[in-house]
């Protein structure tokens, strides 16, 4: 029987450099994971702004799309994995939450 899936997820970037387009860097580790998704969700009055990641693992993400035009946000960055129990779902192994700056 293989081990437990686990996975630890760290924001490189340091919070005084994360603004609307600038570009952030993770970093993860896990064990016993064989397909890990990396994913960076932004939002703005609770609204989905910026949402970017998946399969295979991005280590990069730039903070701007059609959605999210400019100003602060709430950053989300998720390390996930495909839940076997529930198909097509996945399971969170790590999350770090950040502040999105404004651009100066």
């Amino acid at each position: 029987m293989p081990g437990k899936q686990t996975g630890t997820l760290t924001l490189e970037t340091p919070a005084s450099e994360i603004s609307y387009g600038s570009t952030i860097r993770i970093s993860f580790t896990t064990e016993n994971v064989d397909l890990p998704a990396t994913y960076v969700r932004c939002y703005q009055n609770g609204k989905l702004v910026y949402a970017s990641g998946g399969w295979p693992p991005q280590a990069e993400f730039t903070l701007s799309s059609q959605g999210y035009t400019g100003g602060e946000a709430e950053g989300h960055a998720s390390l996930e994995v495909a839940d076997p129990d529930r198909r097509g779902k996945t399971k969170v192994l790590d999350e770090v939450n950040f502040q999105v700056n404004a651009a100066s």
